[in-house]
């Protein structure tokens, strides 16, 4: 018996050594495997959250992306905006939800330069500024006074959206040689053509124009009128020009021209030395 106690307690001693042995690996393992562990949490925490950050952080197109359109406009009576469009890889883009437009001149505004900008929201970022010009209304020619030598041009002034005007104007024959002449002030409703040559069909444009600093900004052309000149008027050998008897080295008067005419028209018209020869 005593035999038997004692193999019972070294067999019981040699299991608790077994077990002491066995729970000091596992620990050991434990220990061991930790780092590597966390390695791969690390990791696999890192990509998750690399892959949450993909899927709801939106990546903006810059405007240098997007094709940005501004054209220029005629006044219209009140604060006039220019055409403007935004499209981005062809896709037109909407104002106020993709780009918002601001102006640098808002109140009292009328025809000239400009200057907004265009500012870009929601799925795109970044901004720009573009000039563009707002032109003056223009006008035409409402009538004219056409004479032998002169023609007075007549039109309607545009005097909230103008300074003045210009007038082109081209003989008939002269396809592309205009001259131009201008009339300032924006109340202006007339100019006078003078010093042309009788006789002679002009073409005759014109437009507005808004001063801006140095620079002029103007309206689109009138279609052109024909507008003539009169003849010289010969009646009974005498030359008229309006209605207006014209003597000279160039139009003389008929050698029987004088009746009617007294002593002392005679006498102030042809020289003393030359009375004699002076018609009766």
């Amino acid at each position: 018996m005593a035999v038997i106690f004692a193999a019972m307690l070294i067999f019981s001693a040699c299991s608790e050594n077994d077990a002491e042995k066995n729970t000091a690996a596992e620990t050991s393992k434990k220990f061991q495997a930790r780092p590597v562990m966390a390695e791969e949490y690390k990791k696999t925490e890192f990509e998750k959250n690399v892959s949450e950050v993909s899927a709801f952080e939106k990546v903006l197109t810059d405007i240098s992306e997007c094709t940005v359109v501004v054209k220029n406009k005629t006044y219209a009576d009140k604060f006039t905006e220019p055409y403007i469009c935004v499209t981005c890889h062809e896709e037109v883009l909407q104002r106020d939800k993709d780009y918002i437009v601001s102006f640098d001149c808002k109140e009292n505004s009328t025809s000239g330069h400009f200057a907004l900008t265009i500012t870009m929201t929601g799925d795109y970022k970044g901004s720009v500024v573009k000039e563009y010009n707002i032109r003056p209304v223009g006008t035409s020619l409402t009538s004219f006074d056409n004479k032998v030598t002169s023609i007075t041009l007549h039109w309607l002034p545009r005097s909230q959206s103008a300074d003045g005007y210009e007038i082109a104007y081209s003989d008939e024959n002269s396809s592309n040689d205009w001259h131009s002449v201008f009339s300032d002030g924006a109340d202006t409703d007339s100019f006078l053509l003078d010093e042309l040559p009788e006789n002679t069909v002009y073409k005759i444009k014109m437009r507005s124009y808004k001063n801006s600093g140095e620079d002029k900004i103007f309206s689109s052309w009138s279609e052109p009128q024909k507008v003539c000149t009169k003849p010289v008027e010969v009646r009974d050998g005498a030359t008229y020009i309006d209605d207006i008897l014209i003597v000279n080295k160039t139009y003389a008067l008929p050698r029987d021209f004088g009746n009617g005419l007294d002593s002392e028209a005679l006498d102030a018209f042809y020289p003393k030395a030359a009375r004699r020869l002076r018609p009766l």
